[in-house]
């Protein structure tokens, strides 16, 4: 739950651009359904009945610990550039930051 609370805590609502996350939300959407359905195919064996295929594909989804572990490392490694922080590295680490937000919110409940 800290962890959790603390990378809630550092994203600011104004990087939040209605584009920017209807593209990460397509994105996130598209690449979690491919990993559902080629988990589906990797046990794809007369051993499990279609109830039991799906359990397992919707038990391999993501759970958002390693999101919310490795989110902020954009931004942090923008920030502690030498020289100063460049305006572009730190938009850029906040969009990262934002979407691992974005990617927990999603996928958290899904995979608990």
């Amino acid at each position: 739950p800290l962890l959790f609370s603390l990378i809630g805590a550092s994203v600011s609502v104004q990087f939040m651009e209605g584009r920017f996350v209807g593209k990460g939300l397509l994105i996130l959407g598209v690449g979690l359904a491919v990993r559902l359905a080629v988990s589906v195919v990797c046990v794809w064996t007369p051993q499990f009945t279609w109830p039991e295929r799906l359990f397992i594909a919707f038990a391999w989804l993501p759970k958002a610990t390693v999101q919310a572990a490795i989110g902020g490392m954009a931004l942090d490694a923008a920030n502690a550039r030498e020289g100063g922080p460049m305006a572009q590295e730190v938009a850029w680490g906040q969009q990262v930051l934002t979407l691992a937000v974005l990617s927990i919110l999603v996928t958290a409940p899904v995979g608990a």
